[in-house]
C-alpha cells in the first residue's frame, strides 16, 4: 500500500480508461474516490464502499465500474445483496476485464460462476493460511501480532526485554500471598502500561498469569506447544501459581455474590469516575459485609477512585422508603406487586414478604439510577411512571465532617462551626510535611499529644483533594461542618457516612 504505484493504482487508471472510452454515450468519471485499499473483499464493512452506497441513494451514481467482479465483492451472498441494492436504484454494473452484460439472464448466470470462483479462492486462501499458522506453532515458532509484555519482536522471533523482570515480580508477588489488587497499586508506582498505553486492570493481571507464552510455551486454540524463545518464569513458579489461581476459582464459586443479592445491583454509579459500582462482599467468622464498590477499584486498583466503596446495607435501607413510597400510587403497585387490591398502609408489609429476585425487578423498573460522592446521594426516579421525577437529595455525612442544608444558621455561628475543621485539616497537612515517614507514636511524644488523638487528625489526610481544598479556601462552605456521630438530630436528618475517611 505504501508504494508509489501499487495495483490499486493500476487498476483505477484501467477504470478511468474505459470510462473515457464511453464518452460518446455521456459517461462522466465523478471527483470521489472508493477505494478501499487494505480491507478485504470478503465482507462489506469498508468505509469506501459505504461512501459508494449513499452516494447512489442519493442519486449520484448511474454506473458503478470495476476492474474486476472480486474487486466488488468476493462473497456470493454479499454480491446478491449489492445487486438488489443496484436494481432499487437503477444503477448499472460494469466489469471492464471481464464481458458481463446483466441485461440478459447468461450474462448473470456468467456473474454467478465468476462470484462463487472468487468465494472459493478466498475460502481456500483462508484454510491454507490457517494451515500455514497451525504447522508453524507445532514448531514453536512465534506468528506475529503484538508481542506481550515482557518480550520484544525481533527478526520474527520473541526476545525477553526489561519488562521480563517486572513479569516475574508480579508471579512472584502474587505467589508469595500478595493480592491482585495490591500488585496494581505497585504497578502504577511504574510507568509500565500495556501495550494500548492505557493502565494495567485485574483482568489482564489475571491474563499474564494464565499465559503459558511465559514458561517458553505456544498456544493454538487448545493446545499447547513448546517454544522457540526463551521463558521468563521457571516451571516451578508457574505451577504455584496456577494451583493458587485454581484455589480462587474453587473459592469464588462458593462465595458467590448472588449468595447476597443486592437490591440496587446496576442502578449504583460512581460520580467521580462516571461508572457503576458493583456489589461484592468481605466477611470474617461472625459477620457479611456487603459493600457497593467503584468499578475502578475492581479494575484498577484501590487508588484509582477515591470514593471506593458504600455501605449496602445503609444504603439499600434509605433508598427502600422511597421506593415504598413510590408503590403507594395504587396502580404503579399493581402492576410491580402481582396483587388485584392494594392497601396503601400494608405495601411496607407486602414489599417485605417479596422474594429478592422480585425485589430487584421491581427497583429497576421504579429506579433510573442512584449517583454517589462524598457528600450527596442522587435518587433518580423512572420518568415513565412518576409524575414528578426531579432527583431526591441525601446528605452524607462523617462523624466529623457533616454537610447541612440548614439555612438558618446565621453566618457567624457557621462560621464558628467551621473554625475547628480548618484547623484540624491545617494541623494534619503541617503535620504530614514535619515528620515524614515517622510512626504515629514518635510523632505523639514529640507533639506531647495521645497516639489516638494524632491518629484522628493525621486521617485529615487522607480526605479527597477536593474536600480538602473546599476546608482550606477563604471561602469555607457553610454546607460543611462539624458534629459528632451520637447527637440524635444527626441520626433523623442525615444519611451515615462512613467511608469519608479511610485510615
Amino acid at each position: 500500500m505504501d508504494l508509489e504505484f501499487n495495483s490499486i493504482h493500476n487498476q483505477r487508471e484501467a477504470a478511468e480508461n474505459y470510462i473515457r472510452s464511453q464518452k460518446h454515450l455521456g459517461w462522466q468519471l465523478v471527483e470521489a474516490n472508493y477505494d478501499d485499499g487494505g480491507y478485504s473483499g470478503g465482507n462489506l464493512d469498508r468505509p469506501a464502499l459505504k461512501q459508494l452506497k449513499e452516494d447512489i441513494a442519493l442519486g449520484k451514481i448511474d454506473v458503478v465500474v470495476v476492474y474486476k467482479v472480486d474487486r466488488l465483492s468476493r462473497s456470493l451472498r454479499d454480491f446478491v445483496n449489492l445487486s438488489t441494492f443496484f436494481e432499487k436504484y437503477s444503477v448499472s454494473f460494469v466489469s471492464i476485464t471481464q464481458q458481463i452484460d446483466t441485461s440478459n439472464s447468461m450474462g448473470k448466470l456468467t456473474l454467478n460462476m465468476l462470484l462463487s470462483f472468487a468465494q472459493f479462492e478466498r475460502e481456500i486462501t483462508s484454510e491454507r493460511l490457517k494451515d500455514k499458522i497451525k504447522a508453524a506453532k507445532k514448531k514453536g515458532m512465534w506468528m506475529g501480532g503484538v508481542p506481550p509484555i515482557g518480550y520484544s519482536c525481533k527478526s520474527k522471533k520473541l526476545v525477553r526485554n526489561k519488562d521480563a523482570e517486572i513479569i516475574q515480580n508480579i508471579f512472584r508477588d502474587f505467589e508469595g500471598k500478595k493480592t491482585v489488587g495490591k500488585i496494581l497499586d505497585d504497578l502504577k508506582q511504574t510507568s509500565l502500561q500495556t501495550k494500548a498505553k492505557t493502565a494495567f486492570s485485574r483482568s489482564q493481571i489475571y491474563r499474564i498469569l494464565s499465559n503459558p507464552l511465559y514458561i517458553g510455551k505456544i498456544t493454538h486454540l487448545d493446545k499447547i506447544y513448546k517454544g522457540k524463545h526463551r521463558a521468563i518464569i521457571s516451571k516451578e513458579l508457574w505451577g504455584k501459581v496456577q494451583t493458587k489461581l485454581k484455589e480462587q476459582t474453587t473459592n469464588s464459586g462458593k462465595n458467590r455474590t448472588s449468595k447476597y443479592p443486592a437490591l440496587l445491583k446496576g442502578l449504583v454509579f460512581c460520580k467521580y469516575c462516571n461508572c457503576a459500582m458493583t456489589p461484592n462482599h468481605t466477611k470474617n467468622k461472625k459477620k457479611i459485609f456487603r459493600y457497593y464498590t467503584c468499578m475502578n477499584i475492581i479494575r484498577y486498583g484501590s487508588k484509582s477512585c477515591h470514593l471506593k466503596r458504600i455501605n449496602a446495607e445503609e444504603l439499600e435501607n434509605l433508598i427502600t422508603p422511597e421506593i415504598i413510597k413510590i408503590l403507594t400510587n395504587p396502580q404503579i403497585a399493581i402492576n410491580f406487586l402481582n396483587t388485584k387490591k392494594v392497601d396503601r398502609n400494608n405495601i411496607s408489609l407486602i414489599w417485605q414478604k417479596l422474594p429478592t429476585p422480585q425485589k430487584q425487578i421491581v427497583a429497576k423498573e421504579l429506579i433510573n439510577k442512584i449517583i454517589i460522592d462524598h457528600f450527596e446521594i442522587n435518587f433518580h426516579s423512572a420518568r415513565e411512571l412518576i409524575s414528578n421525577p426531579e432527583p431526591k437529595t441525601f446528605i452524607r455525612y462523617h462523624s466529623e465532617v457533616i454537610r447541612s442544608d440548614d439555612e438558618s444558621v446565621e453566618k457567624l455561628h457557621q462560621e464558628k462551626l467551621n473554625k475547628p475543621i480548618r484547623e484540624k485539616m491545617q494541623k494534619a497537612i503541617q503535620l504530614k510535611e514535619k515528620y515524614k515517614n515517622m510512626s504515629l507514636s514518635k510523632i505523639a511524644k514529640l507533639e506531647k499529644k495521645s497516639k489516638s488523638q494524632i491518629a484522628r487528625i493525621f486521617r485529615m489526610n487522607n480526605l479527597a483533594l477536593e474536600i480538602q481544598e473546599k476546608i482550606l479556601s477563604p471561602t469555607f462552605p457553610h454546607q460543611l461542618r462539624v458534629c459528632r456521630k451520637s447527637h440524635p438530630e444527626i441520626h433523623r436528618n442525615f444519611f451515615n457516612f462512613s467511608e469519608l475517611f479511610s485510615c
